[in-house]
């Protein structure tokens, strides 16, 4: 069994925290210099944290959380650098490679990890936030989700690193039928909402926080009469499955509300993930570690 710290409720981490705060002593690690890492400007930080795409809600997290954990007055630079990526996929492999010692990913991407990689997680700190992704699915208004089930479907999954190209994966993985479909990588944006609807594509798979208060690109959707979202419905995609930390679903089915109306919403079926942050605390020292982890719970990030 892999060593996992899974940290979901705020009271435990605090608590936990507050018992692992120390004021010097004889302990080896007690009075360790902070280890820095080198963000993409080759300046050092105590943090780099790995983000998502500029236009994102990770990134503008990221931006957040490098603000708390405030300013390096003796070298007149924050503490932390917010750095851009191209999604989940690509912050393991910058953590891994040690380029950053804290990231954003998707709870169903994590747990594709941790059956792929037996010792990742050994020292590490994961923390699974309230915010929640959604796994959605657009096609032209009427198709049926059998088409993706054809070795002629095209589905554009985001970029080949994203958090939409990591979901797909794993949907792949339930559901053997898709594994036919050509996977496309690309920017999910206007021109691709307009090869979806001129039917140059045949799908759309786009992980977000939905919000169609805020979402510039759902709107998009909702105004361009052919497309449309289009219901999950296939239970495979809810089954149980072991990656290596015992039997439990990776996702869950959820009513997404598309619009709002004064007698009923208009909704569709989405698959739902979590927001996790990882913290690898072999690239920092204990005070590090505990400060950003009591940023962390005692903040708002989204």
């Amino acid at each position: 069994m892999m060593k996992r710290k899974m940290i979901t409720s705020l009271l435990a981490l605090t608590l936990m925290t507050t018992l692992t705060i120390t004021a010097g002593g004889f302990g080896k690690n007690e009075n360790k210099k902070p280890q820095l890492l080198k963000g993409s400007d080759n300046k050092e930080y105590q943090y780099v944290i790995c983000t998502a795409q500029k236009d994102g809600s990770y990134y503008e997290a990221g931006k957040r959380l490098k603000s708390l954990l405030g300013q390096d007055f003796q070298k007149n630079r924050p503490f932390a650098s917010a750095e851009t990526t191209d999604g989940s996929r690509q912050n393991y492999e910058l953590m891994n490679n040690k380029v950053c010692n804290v990231m954003f990913i998707q709870e169903d991407y994590l747990a594709f990890l941790e059956g792929k990689d037996k010792t990742f997680f050994d020292d590490k700190s994961v923390i699974t936030l309230d915010r929640t992704e959604n796994v959605q699915l657009i096609m032209k208004k009427g198709a049926s989700q059998e088409k993706l089930k054809s070795k002629d479907a095209k589905v554009l999954v985001g970029l080949i690193n994203s958090g939409g190209a990591a979901s797909w994966e794993l949907i792949r993985r339930l559901e053997k039928g898709y594994r036919e479909a050509k996977v496309i990588n690309g920017d999910i944006d206007i021109s691709a909402l307009t090869d979806l609807d001129r039917g140059k594509i045949d799908a759309i798979i786009r992980t977000s926080h939905l919000n169609p208060e805020y979402d510039a690109l759902t709107q998009s959707i909702n105004r361009i009469k052919g497309i449309g979202f289009i219901d999950f419905y296939d239970n495979n995609l809810n089954d149980e499955v072991n990656f290596g930390d015992g039997e439990k679903p990776i996702y869950k089915f959820v009513d997404s509300v598309l619009s709002s109306g004064l007698i009923y919403d208009t909704t569709v079926k989405t698959l739902e993930t979590h927001v996790v942050i990882v913290i690898d605390r072999e690239e920092m020292n204990k005070e590090q570690k505990n400060k950003i982890l009591k940023v962390i719970t005692q903040n708002r990030l989204f």
